[in-house]
């Protein structure tokens, strides 16, 4: 009689076993998300980029033809896609210390991190592309966004800072991987490619139509004047 009720116990639970792994109920499908830096965003990036190549799924530059004052609207990208790369310009510190109105500027330095394409909207060729935007005051910057999917993604951001403290932050829409953050900062008035970093980034969601966002704003700014800046340059998306 023992030996009938532990058999019998015993396949009562080999049951519940088997359904509670083949329950779909039960199943969890959620996937992590993604969200690290893959390269080493202290190196100096001197290199000529061309953004038709690393861009296989959009590009975009800002400051191209642009008088001293320009916007977000005001870019170049990959023509003949839809454009996945969206700009937005932060901006809580709506004067400086001078009195001067938060804006962003576009600037032309010799950094040596130079930009080529032959497939852009509006102008279609550009080689040797040594420029970008740039802002100053403390809290003001830009937010990019992206779109993010269950796919692996990369995107590269060209990014500078003058006589300033930069400060990066990624998160993604649904929350699935932590924010990560990072520093940039140059002091004294010369500029060169110590100005400027290459950040790539990886990451995936862990469902469909989700988001990127990264923002990039001063944090701190070194010059008495209140001048020092971050400056967006251009970024690429590929997978």
């Amino acid at each position: 009689m023992f030996k009938k009720v532990s058999i019998a116990i015993t396949i009562l639970l080999v049951g519940y076993i088997i359904f509670l792994i083949f329950n779909p109920n039960n199943r969890n499908d959620h996937q992590v998300g993604v969200l690290k830096f893959d390269n080493d965003t202290q190196i100096v990036n001197p290199k000529t980029v061309d953004l038709t190549e690393e861009g296989l799924l959009d590009w975009a530059h800002w400051g191209f033809g642009a008088d001293e004052w320009t916007d977000s609207s005001q870019y170049t990208h990959k023509a003949e896609v839809n454009p996945l790369i969206n700009l937005d310009t932060i901006i809580v510190t709506n004067k400086l210390i001078n009195d001067s109105p938060a804006q962003v500027y576009w600037y032309e330095e010799p950094t040596d991190n130079k930009f080529n394409w032959n497939d852009g909207t509006p102008t279609k060729i550009v080689n040797n592309l040594d420029a970008g935007i740039w802002i100053a005051g403390v809290g003001n910057g830009f937010r990019i966004s992206v779109p993010a999917n269950t796919k692996r993604q990369f995107i590269n951001l060209y990014l500078g800072a003058w006589e300033a403290r930069g400060k990066l932050t990624a998160s993604l829409s649904d929350n699935s991987a932590p924010v990560i953050i990072s520093l940039f900062e140059k002091q004294g008035t010369d500029y060169s490619n110590n100005n400027v970093r290459q950040y790539t980034l990886e990451y995936l969601s862990s469902s469909d139509n989700e988001s990127l966002t990264i923002d990039w704003i001063v944090e701190e700014y070194y010059d008495a004047d209140g001048w020092g800046n971050i400056t967006l340059r251009a970024v690429t998306l590929s997978n």
